[in-house]
């Protein structure tokens, strides 16, 4: 499970529903330790959580973060610090190209071997690196 977190959690569920065809769970509420202690919140404050489920191994718990919640800061032209990007295996980049920060590219080096790569800008923000099956 990857975690994703923003402000509009609606807007991230449908993203990944509609480029991806994730199955998205709709939004419960749950307790969000480390959330609240970080904004300062009742440790018992719940936020609203779902679930896109990428396929029976892996799935990302999407998490509505508070309106005190701002984006972390990096420096122009460099990746923020943390968990930056992730990467999706897709059959093809159909309905992904407005998302998409450039043209695909095929990159020659190991892992990709030659596969065409393309980054996306989800929701919220996030880096999607996506990888297209041969």
């Amino acid at each position: 499970i990857v975690i994703l977190g923003g402000p509009d959690i609606q807007a991230i569920r449908t993203f990944y529903r509609e480029k991806f065809g994730f199955q998205v769970s709709e939004p419960t509420k749950a307790r969000m330790t480390v959330l609240n202690k970080a904004h300062g919140f009742d440790i018992e404050r719940v936020h609203p959580i779902a679930m896109a489920r990428i396929n029976n191994e892996f799935a990302i718990e999407i998490d509505g973060y508070p309106d005190t919640a701002t984006t972390r800061p990096h420096r122009f032209g460099e990746l923020p610090p943390s968990m930056a990007i992730v990467s999706f295996k897709v059959d093809s980049f159909d309905g992904l190209e407005d998302s998409m920060l450039g043209p695909a590219q095929p990159i020659s080096v190991s892992p990709y071997n030659g596969r065409m790569v393309a980054v996306l800008r989800g929701a919220t923000g996030e880096l999607i690196e996506v990888i297209k099956e041969r």
